[in-house]
């Protein structure tokens, strides 16, 4: 609710690949609508998107569940070939199991996100969740995507509590 319309998805093809020197990626994080993990736009529109994650959100239509049947959810999304990145799996509103997760993501090659914004407030208590993530990502070989998830102009670019998970958890370059 609240977020741009399927048009403005279906017309980022619009956008050029680079803009003024500056490469351009397009994407989604879309959400989880129902226990068979299928998702808010449909797959002939995040087919031609750079980068798909997918995630929980609450009023969005999965209202989540224990976490076994969270965790049997998110891995019906990783099914989904134009997933890239599972979006906050440490989430305390929607537990899953980070051993599954991680594993069937290295399997996949779905990077699992790591985000600021989880530290900061808008999910709080998620610290001991994403460490577990970070452990097991290095476990199975996985990888990891670090970002803001800023959600104002201020936040752009601010990771710090983010990479204090990553670093606790040793995960080097090559898991990122």
């Amino acid at each position: 609710p609240g977020g741009p319309h399927y048009y403005h998805f279906s017309n980022l093809r619009m956008v050029p690949a680079v803009f003024c020197g500056i490469r351009i990626f397009k994407g989604a994080e879309c959400n989880i609508i129902n226990d068979e993990g299928k998702l808010d736009l449909p797959n002939d529109v995040i087919k031609d998107l750079d980068i798909v994650m997918a995630t929980f959100h609450p009023r969005t239509g999965y209202e989540g569940g224990t976490e076994q049947k969270n965790t049997a959810v998110l891995l019906k999304v990783m099914d989904n070939p134009y997933v890239n990145v599972i979006a906050h799996p440490g989430n305390p509103m929607y537990p899953v199991e980070p051993k599954a997760i991680a594993s069937k993501a290295a399997q996949k090659r779905i990077a699992l996100e790591i985000n600021n914004s989880s530290f900061t407030g808008s999910r709080e208590g998620s610290e001991e969740k994403c460490f577990a993530f970070a452990e097991e990502v290095k476990k199975n070989g996985g990888k990891v995507v670090i970002n803001s998830d800023s959600h104002m102009s201020t936040m752009l670019g601010t990771f710090e509590e983010a990479l204090k998970i990553v670093n606790k958890a040793g995960l080097t370059s090559e898991y990122i």
